[in-house]
């Protein structure tokens, strides 16, 4: 996502009355592992809600949804010898390619993680898979009945018809493609 991209989506989630399932928002950094739980919940929460996306934002206020700036800075944070993004990964299974932007708005430092939805098991953090519920983020295997959805909707969506990467620009396609195979 480009900077204009950013911006307008950190306008559309700021004008959400609250948290939901799919969007979180912090002030600053909490630690690692709350990310990755977080993470995990969020993606399991879009699959069960059906989204395409799903958010944590640093650096938005909770209660007023205003731009306040986060010091998190993830590209600089480090658990043992290990970026965190790197760090993170490793921890969450199955992989999924959530993304992390580190952007200004209204002056302010934002983070933005773009989590995917769990698309063939649902997402876990260090063998844990977490769900949202409301604005908590609870361990899914404590709402059978939202981890019964999740499964469902896993089985119902083919692979097949899935779109692979979006928002990619025709080079970028034509790079991913091995195309002279076609012809």
């Amino acid at each position: 996502m480009d900077q204009v991209q950013l911006e307008q989506l950190i306008k559309n989630l700021t004008t959400l009355p609250s948290e939901t399932e799919t969007v979180e928002f912090k002030e600053n950094r909490f630690s690692e592992e709350d990310v990755g739980k977080r993470i995990s919940a969020l993606s399991n929460s879009a699959n069960l809600l059906d989204k395409k996306k799903a958010f944590l934002v640093f650096g938005i206020q909770d209660s007023t949804h205003k731009a306040v700036g986060t010091n998190f800075v993830p590209s600089r944070e480090k658990i043992g010898n290990e970026q965190l993004e790197f760090w993170l990964s490793k921890h969450i299974h199955p992989g999924i390619d959530f993304r992390i932007y580190e952007f200004k708005f209204e002056n302010n430092p934002i983070v933005l993680f773009e989590i995917p939805p769990a698309y063939n098991q649902p997402v876990k953090f260090n063998n844990v898979a977490y769900i949202r519920v409301g604005s908590a983020t609870p361990k899914l295997s404590d709402y059978p009945e939202k981890e019964s959805k999740i499964w469902n909707n896993i089985n119902k969506k083919s692979f097949e018809k899935g779109i692979a990467k979006e928002n990619q620009t025709i080079p970028e396609v034509l790079k991913l493609l091995d195309y002279s195979k076609y012809f």
